[in-house]
């Protein structure tokens, strides 16, 4: 300031700080700006106006301020703004903490590490960076947050499963905060992976088929997996290496049902998975054959108290062997005194070689060009005006058999009543104390075949006492004989080869004016 007069009128002030309150030299409180006057009376030289700052005891950042002067009278103000400098020389402990996002994750995922920096009293400034010992990321530039907080993140990527130890270290750029550290444990795990299996729900026996397991990774994004899958049903199984996907189950020779799961073994950077449930695929493994039925008792009518036998023939043309087959015979409505027996050809096994009844049988395996022949008779009871008799062939309950002709899985026979019987045959009448009857074996030979049919019946006093039934069995001439027994009833007997030609021969006794018949046997 300049004098130019006598004396120099007060001289306005201004103070300013950048950043605290200041108080001036007689320790007056002012706030961060204020005004005064410099009063002095013919000033010489100079005058010195002093600014302290009041509470030097807390932390804060280095400030500046600012005193201007104005409004001078006699004199001339040569600078009217002076600038001054505090410098803090106090310092604030800090403390830094870090999270992961997300925790844990993945090999090959990125990661976000968030580190804070907290201050006792303001927020700090400078950089922090980040190492788990084999990445790094930083220097980073604290950002301030909420106060007294600062913080930075960055990002990492996991290359390796296992747990490592994250350290951010914080380096102040000024005096007024120390320099801090902190860690956290983060975890990078496998990338998870799920299976599912697609393919054919029904397969031909001893045929290929091709399944693929559908391998997905979760997260989704990450690096594709490596190694192998495995499909199975559990007695059979393919593999496929990976980027392949597919392979051909081989063929079965088990029909039924099955599950096809899918395996996949895991690499360095993927877990093993294993397909369950609805990801699964259930198949069913089929046979496919022409299996039948047929139902005959050689003849369409029959009389109160016959016998009447059928012949019931089950049978497979293939292309495959079949499988849990279930023969029905119900017994007909005017038909009592059921029995039936079995003979297997071509490979086939009687399930149950005879019985009485009701005739429901289970067949566990029919092969191409096997038969079954049962033997069903009973008789006639009163006159019912017809009997149908009927044999059902049922395939599993599994669809593991399908069958071409489907047409052919149902017989029936139905007979009408009759006032006389024919079977092309003369039938003798016993009138002697015994006798002989010629079988005719081949003309027999030339007609009969699998079905059963009356060749000869001896008819005495009482009626109709005996029966010769006969058939053609895989070449062989087979006979079986029905006798009357107590009731009144005839009863088939065990079937017999028959070799060569044979006779019947019989004997009687008398009875009143006739005779009845004692034994009978074929020679």
């Amino acid at each position: 300031v300049t004098k130019v007069g006598n004396t120099v009128s007060p001289i306005s002030f201004t103070y300013t700080t950048a950043n605290d309150t200041a108080t001036v030299a007689n320790n007056d409180y002012v706030a961060a700006s204020g005004t005064g006057t410099i009063a002095p009376t013919g000033m010489v030289g100079t005058t010195t106006i002093s600014v302290t700052i009041n509470g030097d005891t807390s932390v804060e950042s280095d400030e500046r301020f600012f005193v201007n002067l104005s409004a001078p009278q006699n004199a001339v103000i040569g600078d009217g703004q002076a600038i001054g400098s505090i410098t803090n020389d106090d310092t604030q402990s800090t403390t830094t903490t870090l999270s992961t996002t997300p925790a844990p994750s993945f090999i090959g995922q990125n990661y976000t590490v968030n580190v804070s920096v907290s201050g006792s009293q303001i927020s700090p400034t400078g950089t922090v960076s980040v190492s788990d010992g084999a990445s790094s990321c930083g220097p980073l530039n604290l950002i301030a947050s909420t106060s007294p907080v600062s913080t930075a993140s960055c990002t990492l990527i996991g290359t390796a499963q296992g747990t490592r130890m994250l350290t951010a270290t914080y380096t102040p750029d000024n005096s007024a905060s120390q320099g801090s550290s902190g860690s956290v444990q983060h975890t990078v795990n496998l990338i998870q992976t799920s299976l599912s299996v697609t393919g054919p729900s029904r397969v031909q026996l001893n045929a290929l088929a091709s399944y693929v397991a559908n391998l997905s990774v979760n997260p989704s994004g990450l690096p594709a997996p490596t190694g192998t899958l495995t499909l199975s049903d559990g007695s059979r199984s393919c593999s496929a290496t990976l980027p392949n996907t597919a392979c051909n189950l081989p063929p079965s020779s088990i029909p039924g049902p099955v599950t096809v799961t899918a395996s996949y073994s895991g690499d360095s950077r993927h877990a093993p998975s294993t397909s369950s449930g609805a990801g699964n695929q259930s198949v069913v493994v089929y046979a496919l054959a022409d299996v039948s039925v047929s139902k005959s008792n050689g003849q369409s009518t029959y009389l109160p108290g016959e016998l009447l036998v059928y012949t019931v023939i089950v049978g497979n043309a293939g292309p495959n062997s079949a499988h849990a087959l279930r023969i029905r015979d119900l017994p007909p409505v005017g038909l009592s005194n059921i029995s039936w027996s079995c003979i297997a050809a071509g490979g086939a096994g009687c399930p149950v070689p005879n019985g009485t009844g009701l005739m429901d049988l289970n067949i566990t395996q029919l092969p191409v060009g096997g038969t079954l022949t049962y033997t069903y008779s009973g008789t006639v009871t009163g006159s019912p005006a017809q009997i149908t008799n009927t044999a059902t062939l049922l395939l599993p309950t599994d669809t593991s058999l399908e069958d071409t002709n489907l047409a052919n899985n149902s017989a029936s026979d139905t007979d009408r009543l009759e006032t006389f019987f024919r079977n092309g045959f003369e039938d003798p009448i016993i009138n002697a104390a015994s006798g002989q009857k010629l079988l005719p074996v081949v003309e027999l030979a030339r007609v009969l075949g699998d079905e059963a049919g009356v060749v000869l019946s001896l008819t005495d006093a009482q009626g109709e006492a005996l029966r010769v039934y006969a058939r053609l069995h895989s070449s062989h001439l087979q006979y079986a004989m029905a006798r009357r027994d107590d009731q009144g009833l005839l009863q088939l007997g065990a079937w017999q080869v028959w070799r060569g030609e044979s006779a019947l021969d019989w004997t009687a006794r008398a009875h009143g004016s006739g005779w009845v018949l004692e034994s009978a046997q074929l020679r």
